[in-house]
């Protein structure tokens, strides 16, 4: 629920309350996703977002005190609350930011959860900050809470900036940071991961990257930018086949976090990762509205597997084609190959995904050699998006491997189909995807 602070000054609590001051504050994700955290373990809130700039503070406060059990703190609070807080935490008072504040009798107990957000978010993406090498690209306030938890972590940082003499600075302030300084313009060396904390690849920038990714050597991207969902730093690293994650994670973690300190809530992996899923879920489905989700590839690119998991999230039909087919003929694939031929299996295959493209709000995995249909490819493309799963050759390599039921895979000549097709496949999506990952898949979904 979004209020006023006029509107707030009216509001009268029903049950325990909780809000998030900032400005702008329209477009929030907290009101949804701490409750939902707090639904699944059974506790029910009122979760309010209220605009609140620092002129009005001081009467958000007093309201507060009356209404509230506890809120979170965003731009352009978190260094300005921590004047009225009565007590607060060494991590709160190192980053001299505060964004979760309990309210006990009256009084103000703060806490960082930025920190913690971070960090869990990195381990979500199986990366590991102690004694890794990392580079942060900028040094405002959302790099601090990453900083601090890389100097508690022995992680060696090296801290890309437009002003190194800003960066020196800011480095200063983590007495136990190992780091090196360099211009963002001057990017070059191998890290376990890198961490994007400047502005740049936000809505008002979306075809901009801090650092051109072909100069590094990464084995994983973070974003701390969750809207776009991917950004061009994320699409480079989708492009260059780097693992990559956006900055929902984080905020979902860091609002885990808060309400351990409100309720004594602990939230696993899991717990957090499902409520990642549940709100990226909720932005596709506004996207794609009723439309299809069609998934193309060659044999054994993950079409079956990831449009499963896909259809199970986004609460959709899954159909795969294959499988259909199957069931229609009353016998295997291959079965129907070798008493009716390629030409005949083609036909039917055709007139199935006629039927299927005047469905909607499905997920419809295609079989190896139905995109290159064009009337089939058409009328996909009509009610649906088209992405093309194109894991490496050589992945497809290992899974032939022992697979009897695709007629084609016991001809020779499989890397030949294969390179002969793909420009067909291409040509059809309107996006080709190298990932393998479930989450991946998520969020380049968003940004098609």
């Amino acid at each position: 629920m979004f209020l006023s602070l006029e509107e707030f000054r009216n509001f009268t609590p029903t049950k325990p309350t909780y809000a998030v001051f900032g400005s702008p504050i329209l477009h929030s994700l907290s009101p949804t996703l701490q409750t939902l955290l707090a639904e699944k373990r059974g506790t029910e809130i009122d979760y309010l977002k209220i605009e609140v700039t620092k002129e009005t503070l001081p009467l958000a406060i007093s309201l507060a005190k009356e209404k509230l059990c506890g809120f979170n703190c965003t731009h352009p609070l978190k260094e300005e609350i921590i004047k009225y807080l009565d007590c607060f935490d060494t991590k709160t008072r190192i980053l001299n930011a505060c964004n979760t504040v309990c309210v006990e009798d009256g009084k103000f107990f703060g806490h960082n959860t930025d920190g913690y957000g971070i960090k869990t978010a990195l381990s979500m993406g199986g990366v590991a900050m102690e004694g890794a090498r990392a580079l942060l690209l900028g040094c405002g306030g959302a790099a601090s809470a990453f900083a601090y938890e890389a100097s508690c972590a022995e992680t060696h940082l090296t801290i890309a900036a437009r002003n190194t003499e800003k960066a020196k600075a800011f480095a200063n302030r983590f007495p136990n940071l190992q780091y090196d300084i360099v211009s963002l313009d001057n990017v070059t060396g191998s890290f376990d991961f890198v961490v994007n904390s400047t502005p740049v690849g936000m809505v008002s920038n979306p075809n901009e990257t801090p650092i051109d990714l072909s100069s590094v050597n990464v084995s994983f991207v973070y974003d701390m930018i969750y809207e776009p969902a991917m950004t061009k730093l994320l699409r480079d690293a989708e492009m260059q086949k780097i693992p990559f994650d956006n900055g929902l994670s984080m905020l979902v973690s860091q609002g885990a976090e808060s309400q351990r300190y409100w309720f004594g809530l602990e939230y696993s992996l899991e717990d957090q990762s499902e409520i990642i899923a549940h709100i990226t879920a909720q932005k596709i489905k506004q996207q794609l509205d009723d439309r299809n989700v069609v998934l193309s590839g060659f044999m054994c690119a993950g079409k079956s597997t990831l449009g499963s998991g896909l259809a199970k999230i986004l609460g959709r039909e899954f159909i795969d084609t294959d499988t259909v087919l199957a069931s229609e003929f009353g016998c295997s694939i291959s079965e129907f190959f070798a008493k009716y031929g390629e030409a005949e299996f083609r036909m039917r295959e055709a007139e199935l995904i006629s039927r299927l493209s005047e469905k909607k709000n499905r997920v419809i995995s295609l079989g190896g050699g139905a995109i290159l249909n064009p009337k089939s490819a058409e009328s996909l493309r009509e009610n649906g998006i088209v992405l093309f799963l194109n894991p490496p050759f050589e992945t497809l390599s290992k899974r032939f491997a022992g697979d009897s039921s695709r007629p084609l895979l016991q001809q020779d000549g499989r890397e030949k189909l294969y390179h002969e097709r793909l420009p067909i496949y291409r040509k059809t999506a309107h996006k080709t995807v190298t990932t393998q990952t479930l989450s991946e898949l998520l969020k380049i979904l968003q940004g098609v």
